[in-house]
């Protein structure tokens, strides 16, 4: 009868254990989904910051050849560190890697990251063939963690023209 009692309890600690575990382990904060990422950034073109530096400062002015090859192409910009400088112009619109000028299609992309996080950055470039301040724009950007989502899945190779 002592037995029975005893095996009764443990089968009932156990039986509390697990519905704690579960419980705990099913809390809203370990779940993570990736983010919603709208279907046209998907088939990104990645390209780097120095890339667009390199392109710029060899084009002599002549930014045509990487107009033909950019414009109006969907690219990704991945391992961003955003720094207080890169944030320092959230508020106006827009954010700017060196001679990249990113207009945010919502402001609210960037409310969850902070100085110090690390985002990959995707937007619909526009090249002007005239120099000025920003060179390279991306409208529409997005911010997703760093690695968060491939954007790049079945994009082309592209070559930049530079030194």
């Amino acid at each position: 009868m002592t037995v029975d009692i005893i095996n009764r309890r443990n089968i009932l600690i156990i039986t509390i254990c697990l519905i704690l575990l579960l419980m705990t382990g099913c809390e809203r904060s370990s779940f993570v989904s990736p983010p919603y990422v709208p279907p046209k950034y998907l088939g990104a073109i990645e390209i780097k910051v120095w890339q667009i530096t390199d392109a710029v400062q060899s084009s002599y002015d002549d930014l045509s050849s990487i107009s033909e090859i950019l414009s109006n192409k969907v690219v990704v910009i991945k391992d961003i560190e955003l720094t207080r400088e890169i944030l320092s112009t959230k508020d106006m619109g827009f954010i700017r890697l060196e001679y990249i000028e990113c207009q945010l299609a919502d402001e609210s992309y960037l409310d969850d990251f902070r100085k110090g996080h690390m985002v990959d950055i995707a937007g619909i470039c526009q090249v002007s063939t005239t120099y000025h301040t920003s060179p390279f724009t991306l409208i529409d950007c997005i911010f997703l963690p760093a690695g968060a989502v491939d954007l790049t899945v079945g994009s082309e190779d592209i070559t930049l023209p530079g030194y």
